[in-house]
């Protein structure tokens, strides 16, 4: 587990604010016989206190998220494109409207 003490953006202190405790992965779909090797992280949640990013406190290492097996491609549902095409386009018309407006 990669511990995220500091915003990924402007580096300034993490403040939590919100703990679920210990999660096993989504999508997992482990079989009876898998579920004594199940992987669980710490899903807190903190804001930073600078730029508001709201962020994991404690990051998944890719490998065990993203695997071979993994079900899901947000590139595969023309439904997700769409939605975070038009989102980006609101954020763009209504709060990001400064001179150099930028949305990941």
């Amino acid at each position: 587990m990669i511990a995220m003490p500091d915003c990924r953006i402007c580096r300034d202190p993490l403040q939590e604010f919100c703990d679920f405790g210990k999660q096993p992965l989504s999508d997992a779909f482990l079989t009876p016989d898998e579920i004594q090797q199940e992987f669980f992280f710490r899903l807190a949640v903190a804001v930073c206190g600078s730029c508001s990013m709201v962020q994991l406190v404690e990051e998944v290492p890719r490998e065990r998220m993203f695997h071979a097996s993994y079900p899901y491609l947000s590139s595969g549902s023309a439904t997700m494109r769409r939605h975070f095409q038009r989102t980006a386009e609101h954020l763009l018309r209504s709060a990001l409207t400064g001179p150099d407006p930028f949305v990941v």
